[in-house]
């Protein structure tokens, strides 16, 4: 569950004394080689977010904050406030669960692909709940120890 905050430091500082956390920053293996936001490539685009899971549960909760070129995070914080950003489903094949999506209407506005095999698509899912769906696929090379539950690109 991704929330966007318009101060990272201070939204990690706040849950962690409700209990929840540690919060850490991904590490995500692999550097990035392609990324398009609204069919664009972008560049320079910074974000800052931590995330921990909830209980021993694999629900993760992530706080972004925008910095830079990051204008999905930077248009929601500007016109909704901080709140719930996306949801965020691990999946085998980003492209197939994605066109399942784009099929009904849905548009993908933001893809990211990682070296190590880390693929990201964000789709705008405005017809129901102004949430937005991010399919991920792990890493498929170079990985040594078990993925982030969730990535964020």
């Amino acid at each position: 569950m991704g929330y966007v905050v318009a101060d990272l430091d201070a939204a990690v500082r706040f849950y962690e004394g409700l209990g929840l956390g540690p919060f850490k920053q991904p590490n995500l293996p692999g550097v990035r080689t392609q990324a398009t936001q609204y069919g664009r490539p972008v560049t320079n685009r910074k974000l800052r977010n931590m995330g921990t899971h909830i209980g021993t549960t694999r629900i993760e909760l992530e706080f972004l904050q925008p910095v830079e070129n990051a204008p999905i995070q930077e248009e929601f914080l500007k016109r909704r406030g901080e709140g719930a950003n996306h949801f965020g489903f691990k999946v085998a094949d980003v492209d197939a669960e994605a066109a399942k999506l784009e099929r009904k209407g849905f548009k993908a506005i933001y893809t990211v692909t990682f070296s190590s095999g880390i693929k990201c698509k964000y789709l705008d899912t405005d017809k129901l709940g102004g949430v937005l769906f991010e399919f991920w696929q792990p890493p498929t090379v170079g990985i040594t120890s078990p993925p982030p539950v969730m990535p964020s690109p």
